[in-house]
């Protein structure tokens, strides 16, 4: 084996670690990490392989699942509902572990209720922006005919505070009440929805033409449409062309100056963004725009 590898027991430096070897490894889920109460046998399978000598240990990806219950017939739903407006989940905050970061030192009790919908007349598209974390961010885009999966989301005055900075209200995005026409399936009385939508407008191509998000749940879309993964290719190859996909990424996050020259880019093609105060606030009642509508989604 030394002389194959006349290396492999040497320390390595990597950063401001010395490992004492050069073996590694590699990130695997073995099963453990979804079985419950089954850490201390997670921690030991991974200790009795640092004791038998190995450089580097890299283990599987995972994450602290958010408490989730379903609502019921048994609730009270203006109990729960008492003091808390909806806003409608167009991004990642349809997700119950995205919430739970955002309110991860949350004082008071927590418990968001959320409820999922298809809205008719609201696409989400890929807002002419990158993210500090690398990723594209979603707006929603006004689609007659369209109807796509969301989330209604009731928040509390206090909690819409904490929603209004993480969206970065009045840099990244803007804030609007639309109204809406929701079926009887639909908890409360929804006749309006909070909604945020980005400032940047959306990102252009196909003719300049506005691009959909594959990953949501959609009917009858009549937008092109690409998945996150596809739209970072698409951006490499126009924003940077000669260098890989995780160097453009990589170079996103940690570089804002080059991140903002390279939004700054994609701004002089945006599409602009949908201004609901002229299409539904005026439009709707002058029979120019249907309306938007809420149908329970049913899982």
């Amino acid at each position: 084996m030394s002389n194959l590898y006349p290396s492999l027991f040497s320390p390595l430096q990597v950063g401001h670690i010395t490992l004492p070897n050069r073996m590694l490894m590699g990130s695997m889920h073995v099963g453990l990490e979804e079985e419950r109460g089954a850490f201390p046998k997670l921690s030991e399978y991974f200790a009795a392989r640092a004791r038998g000598g190995v450089g580097l240990i890299v283990t599987g990806g995972g994450f602290l699942q958010p408490r989730v219950r379903a609502w019921t017939a048994e609730d009270d739903t203006a109990a729960l509902l008492r003091g808390r407006a909806p806003t409608l989940a167009v991004g990642s905050n349809r997700a119950a572990r995205q919430l739970a970061r955002k309110y991860a030192d949350w004082r008071e009790p927590l418990a968001i209720p959320v409820w999922p919908v298809w809205v008719n007349g609201i696409d989400v598209h890929f807002a002419a922006s990158i993210g500090h974390y690398g990723a594209i961010p979603a707006t929603p885009v006004r689609a007659p005919g369209t109807i796509c999966a969301m989330m209604l989301v009731w928040l509390t005055p206090s909690e819409f505070v904490r929603m209004d900075e993480t969206e970065g209200l009045g840099i990244a995005y803007d804030r609007f009440d639309v109204p809406v026409e929701a079926d009887s399936g639909v908890p409360g009385d929804v006749s309006s929805v909070v909604l945020y939508r980005h400032r940047a407008g959306t990102i252009a191509t196909f003719g300049h033409r506005s691009i959909g998000m594959a990953e949501l749940p959609v009917h009858d879309r009549r937008q092109a449409r690409m998945s996150q993964p596809a739209m970072q290719r698409f951006l490499c190859r126009r924003l940077a062309p000669g260098i890989g996909l995780n160097q453009f990424i990589a170079g996103n996050i940690a570089d804002p100056l080059l991140r903002q020259r390279r939004v700054d880019r994609l701004a002089r093609h945006a599409i602009a963004p949908w201004q609901p105060a002229e299409t539904d606030r005026q439009g709707t009642v002058s029979g120019k725009t249907p309306p938007i509508t809420l149908q329970t989604l049913l899982l």
